[in-house]
């Protein structure tokens, strides 16, 4: 991909959201560059949002194991290696799922979906940063503008990759996998809850 090619399909994705994903999977990447592609556009969003996020709360008088946890969830290796574990979910079930309702997406252009949608992430957050310091009052507004428009894309990205119909069946295919995975961070948490009351006690 050129900077030319790359700046086409910016403008392409918020404006036929349908078309570039058609282009992006015309273009074969090889699976070796897309998760190339993928760790280091995850790794980069982490470090915006560290830079979006809001510092701790002080955690001075609380207990001592608390305190650790807490230095460890914010992290930003966990917070990379998390990010990058449920996005990978995310790459599969989104394949599964769209199948299991007549798609047929393979698994190299949910890959290359969700990298592209991920590096729209990205640069979102550039935009939300530079609003910070230029102009607060318009930054939780360009939030809420920016999460509508990345679910629109998203939508329409599931749609194309696995040749339905209907945008419907990529609402479909998106509510099963985001409930598959919200169900999977439940059972994960109540595993490490349980494994901290175990070291803690």
């Amino acid at each position: 991909m050129n900077s030319a090619l790359i700046q086409s399909l910016i403008k392409q994705s918020l404006s036929n959201p349908s078309a570039a994903a058609a282009r992006i999977f015309a273009l074969k990447l090889s699976r070796d560059v897309l998760w190339s592609a993928f760790a280091l556009i995850i790794v980069l969003n982490v470090l915006a949002a560290v830079l979006l996020t809001p510092a701790p709360p002080d955690m001075a008088g609380q207990p001592a194991e608390l305190q650790d946890l807490m230095r460890m969830l914010n992290a930003p290796m966990l917070m990379t290696l998390v990010s990058g574990g449920v996005f990978v979910v995310l790459i599969f079930l989104l394949t599964w799922v769209g199948r299991m309702i007549g798609g047929s997406a393979d698994l190299g252009n949910m890959l290359a979906a969700l990298t592209w949608l991920q590096f729209l992430t990205l640069l979102s957050r550039f935009i939300v940063i530079a609003l910070l310091y230029l102009a607060p009052a318009l930054a939780q507004l360009a939030l809420l503008a920016i999460w509508g428009l990345s679910l629109w894309i998203t939508l329409h990205f599931i749609k194309v990759a696995h040749g339905f119909d209907h945008i419907g069946q990529a609402v479909v295919t998106f509510l099963l996998t985001i409930f598959g995975v919200a169900l999977g961070a439940v059972v994960f948490l109540s595993v490490i809850g349980s494994l901290y009351k175990g070291f803690a006690g």
